[in-house]
């Protein structure tokens, strides 16, 4: 999948430094680094799916 959206990318004269997965980056920005470095748990309900994530620190440590 992440050679397939590179690929296009390129396509277009843009480039992806890094691909980031969506409950890491979910988890930097809702949950306070106080709070992180603890150990949090993230619950996203979406309108089919729900994740839940485990953060510490600037880690995804477990998600289901």
């Amino acid at each position: 999948f992440k050679q397939l959206v590179s690929d296009a990318l390129l396509r277009v004269g843009l480039d992806a430094d890094m691909y980031i997965a969506v409950p890491l980056s979910e988890g930097v920005f809702v949950i306070p680094e106080n709070e992180r470095s603890e150990g949090a748990v993230l619950i996203d309900t979406g309108a089919t799916h729900t994740d839940v994530s485990l953060v510490k620190n600037a880690a995804l440590m477990d998600m289901r």
